[in-house]
């Protein structure tokens, strides 16, 4: 039996251009003015991308550095963009957060946007034993 030209073109299109869809986690905090910071950052992670879903926020304590305590959630979302593509989108949220290392230094965070987990790899080895990250994980639509 054959298949007529508009099948076959299909079923190339189907094969030669699969979209690679990889799964993200991100743990998101703030010290500086936070219910404000994590409001403007959930606003900038919704255009980002579309499906994103949240954890409720909680309150943390520092670990390391000596500051205020940290409101902390995580996000769930879908990229077919890279690794470094989203790395550096991140990055340039923070910035236009005004979120700067040097603030970091001094204990000033004003937004913290951190992959976890991008497709199957794991980034952020020590944030995947902190209590909040367990806690809030569960909260997240895990297939």
């Amino acid at each position: 039996m054959s298949t007529t030209p508009l099948v076959r073109l299909e079923s190339w299109l189907c094969k030669e251009f699969t979209i690679m869809i990889n799964k993200i986690i991100l743990a998101i905090g703030s010290n500086y003015d936070p219910m404000s910071n994590m409001d403007q950052a959930e606003i900038y992670l919704r255009d980002i991308f579309a499906d994103i879903q949240f954890t409720r926020r909680i309150w943390t304590e520092p670990i390391g550095i000596d500051s205020d305590p940290f409101l902390n959630c995580m996000a769930m979302a879908s990229t077919q963009d890279d690794f470094e593509r989203i790395q550096g989108t991140l990055k340039q949220v923070e910035w236009q957060m005004g979120s700067t290392h040097q603030e970091h230094c001094r204990g000033l965070v004003k937004i913290d946007l951190d992959i976890l987990l991008f497709g199957k790899r794991r980034y952020h080895d020590a944030d995947w034993r902190r209590s909040y990250v367990s806690t809030l994980i569960g909260e997240l639509p895990l297939p």
